[in-house]
């Protein structure tokens, strides 16, 4: 009985701090070595794979950390998805909301796997580079519903190369990143709410993530 009332009162008490707006600016910059964040959680929550707290670079050579999920790595594994969600938000009164955050990514260059009829590819195509790379993602999702994401924006390839491809594993120097502001309008007004960054693994290199800051645009002006 005591654990069944406990659980309520928990329950009760998150559903309330869920409907208190959010005061913004909201800032990550994830120099804290308590990782993940408070209220942020990674997904798929059954998974021992995930986005790492990194201190060997931050964005821009300011700080001494970001996060970092790394594509090539063997527990990486093609066709997967790993992500990592912000506390839970209230935007009641919030009219044109932006998140703005620093990423780092390269595509990585590869030779074609030769087919097993070698008559099948001219040396010319056999020694032409390939460039793989991955997705990702902003999302969002109502209250405490897990399944139910709704895309804001994805990049991939050019669109999210912040360097020029390389043959092994991305390390970015501090020129080597780019200042994203998005338009995140969907969840305006909303009183319960979770933002969420996602990769899309398909072999391709390791990317970088930092310094996310959530604003309104209507209170900057101010």
């Amino acid at each position: 009985m005591k654990n069944y009332l406990f659980l309520a009162l928990v329950a009760a008490l998150s559903l309330a701090s869920c409907k208190q707006k959010s005061q913004l600016p909201f800032v990550e910059n994830f120099e804290s070595s308590h990782y993940p964040p408070d209220g942020w959680v990674q997904f798929p929550i059954d998974s021992s794979n995930y986005w790492l707290r990194d201190t060997t670079v931050s964005a821009y050579g300011v700080g001494n950390a970001c996060i970092s999920y790394n594509n090539l790595a063997p527990t990486s594994v093609y066709g997967t998805y790993r992500g990592i969600r912000m506390p839970f938000m209230n935007f009641v009164g919030v009219t044109n909301p932006y998140l703005r955050f620093d990423i780092a990514y390269a595509q990585r260059e590869t030779l074609p796997e030769a087919p097993a009829d070698s008559s099948a590819i001219d040396s010319l195509t056999a020694n032409t580079p390939i460039l793989v790379t991955d997705t990702f993602g902003i999302w969002w999702s109502l209250g405490n519903d897990s399944t139910h994401w709704n895309n804001i924006q994805n990049w991939g390839g050019i669109g999210l190369a912040t360097a020029p491809p390389t043959v092994g594993v991305f390390t970015p120097n501090p020129s080597q990143w780019k200042t994203v502001t998005l338009s995140v309008k969907a969840v305006a007004g909303l009183e319960s709410f979770r933002l969420g960054l996602e990769n899309d693994c398909y072999k391709g290199n390791k990317i970088y993530f930092d310094n996310v800051l959530i604003f309104d645009s209507v209170e900057v002006a101010k």
